[in-house]
């Protein structure tokens, strides 16, 4: 029995698609020289006892060319029959054709394996190109994450600084405030004591004008006193002059009686009243004001044996008085002038404490002249009926254009205060008022 050894190379070189007509080519000629090669051995069967063998290669392309491989032959060992050969040769071609039709499915794998090659070289070559833009960017993230550390370390350091600056300049603060407050404390403390002292101050203020107008008042009082006395002590001065002048002309030369007894009832009415005025300066003393009150300039007591000649002769010719209906009317507008200037500083208080809410005093609403003294009590000021002379009312005039000067002042004050007192109703009323609010 002979065999039939069929090796088949199992290699899957790869071909291209212009090798296809070349291996259809030599399949063709293989399948005629196998034709031949049968058809010869059933003219010469002697030739079948040999053992005779024939090649039949499987051609693959590589690079265009042809390649004839020795592994992968087809041996065909031809029988002496020729009836096997024929179904040899037949199954030779049936093989030839197994094989070309797994040859052409192994083409279309290689195709598709190409094709799948090629497009997994392309997904290979894009995974590639994205891992190396992965990378670069992956670098590029490392060095701006590197730098972002950087930054925030710079920024940590910052933060630390500014937050141990902020800590010390908050302690610094605390302390400050501490301190502070402490000199607040002790401001306001000192801002109660002065405001206690103000408020002293306020009053003392208020009670030293009133006792100013007092003083006024008494000052007013004393100079009319002085004004009598002054007066009395000229009358005397000059009763005393007349009476040495007269007792001269007794010693030099007899006088009748009657013009003694005329001249000495004219001194003793002249002496009565002059002693009326020392009684009535009594009666005004005892209302509040004394000869020791007076002023440095008044004097207390006249020493008649220290006044001489020309003393006198001055005081005669001070002696020239006005009438008296013109000296009580210059005194009467001095007490005037006097009760208005007190009227004034009544109506001032009285503004002030209704401005600050304060109650007013009752001796102000009252108009008393002080807290001490009532509305049924007298007046301390006495006007004096009797004439006055030329320096005395200059005096007086002086006096009265003093006080005149002063209530202006004490006017012009109170109006200051109802100025005032009208603003803030003024804008109590606007902010109290809803038309006027701005929307």
């Amino acid at each position: 029995m002979k065999k039939i050894l069929i090796s088949v190379d199992d290699r899957t070189p790869r071909s291209k698609s212009g090798g296809d007509d070349i291996r259809v080519a030599v399949l063709e000629q293989r399948v005629r020289e196998l034709e031949t090669a049968m058809i010869g051995g059933m003219q010469s069967p002697s030739t079948s006892a040999a053992s005779a063998s024939f090649m039949i290669p499987v051609v693959g392309t590589k690079g265009g060319r042809m390649l004839t491989q020795s592994s992968g032959q087809l041996l065909v060992t031809p029988s002496g029959l020729s009836s096997t050969q024929q179904l040899m040769a037949k199954e030779i071609v049936d093989k030839e054709v197994e094989i070309e039709r797994l040859q052409s499915q192994l083409r279309k794998c290689y195709s598709r394996m190409e094709l799948r090659q090629v497009q997994y070289d392309e997904e290979v070559n894009a995974f590639r190109r994205e891992s190396d833009e992965a990378k670069a960017q992956l670098a590029r993230v490392k060095s701006r994450l590197n730098e972002l550390e950087n930054e925030c370390s710079v920024y940590r350091e910052k933060a630390s600084a500014v937050e141990a600056a902020r800590t010390s300049t908050m302690t610094s603060s605390l302390e400050k405030i501490a301190s502070q407050e402490k000199e607040i404390a002790t401001l306001r403390a000192e801002l109660e004591k002065m405001s206690q002292l103000t408020t002293q101050i306020e009053k003392a203020k208020e009670e030293l004008e009133f006792l100013e107008l007092q003083n006024d008042a008494l000052s007013t009082a004393i100079d009319a006193k002085d004004n009598t006395i002054r007066e009395l002590e000229d009358s005397f001065i000059t009763m005393k002059a007349d009476t040495s002048g007269k007792s001269q002309q007794k010693s030099g030369s007899v006088t009748p009686r009657g013009d003694g007894v005329s001249l000495f009832g004219a001194q003793t009415s002249y002496f009565n009243r002059d002693l009326s005025d020392l009684k009535q300066i009594n009666d005004t003393s005892k209302i509040g004001v004394s000869l020791t009150d007076l002023p440095l300039g008044v004097p207390k007591s006249r020493s008649t044996n220290q006044i001489g000649v020309n003393a006198a002769s001055s005081a005669i010719s001070d002696q020239e008085q006005l009438p008296a209906r013109t000296s009580q009317m210059i005194r009467k507008q001095l007490a005037a002038v006097l009760e208005c200037r007190l009227l004034a500083k009544c109506l001032k208080d009285i503004a002030s404490k209704a401005i600050s809410g304060d109650a007013p005093s009752v001796n102000r609403l009252l108009g008393c002249k002080s807290d001490s003294m009532s509305e049924s009590e007298p007046e301390p000021l006495v006007i004096d009926p009797n004439p006055m002379t030329l320096n005395s009312a200059e005096r007086y005039l002086k006096k009265g254009a003093e006080d005149m000067v002063r209530l202006e002042k004490d006017l012009n004050a109170l109006r200051e205060k109802f100025v005032e007192y009208y603003q803030k109703k003024v804008a109590d009323e606007l902010r109290e008022d809803e038309a006027c609010k701005i929307q």
